[in-house]
């Protein structure tokens, strides 16, 4: 999976952006770093919706009563 489309790297972003706040004393700086950390929150909230359009979409190409993870 392309990261673009994994969830769960941009979770990961904004965890590593999150941690980098406890090494910075100027205030502007924590508050411009814990907003990107939201923005990557908000990615990987997106990504999630987009996997999930994708897994319904492939569901609904496959013939009636088949599950997909068996074939």
């Amino acid at each position: 999976m392309h990261p673009v489309r994994d969830p769960e790297f941009w979770r990961k972003r904004a965890a590593q952006t999150r941690a980098k706040m406890g090494s910075r004393y100027d205030r502007d700086s924590r508050v411009d770093l814990l907003r990107i950390a939201e923005e990557y929150d908000r990615i990987a909230e997106n990504a999630e919706r987009w996997q999930k359009t994708e897994d319904e979409g492939r569901e609904a190409l496959l013939p009636h009563g088949h599950d997909h993870k068996s074939t």
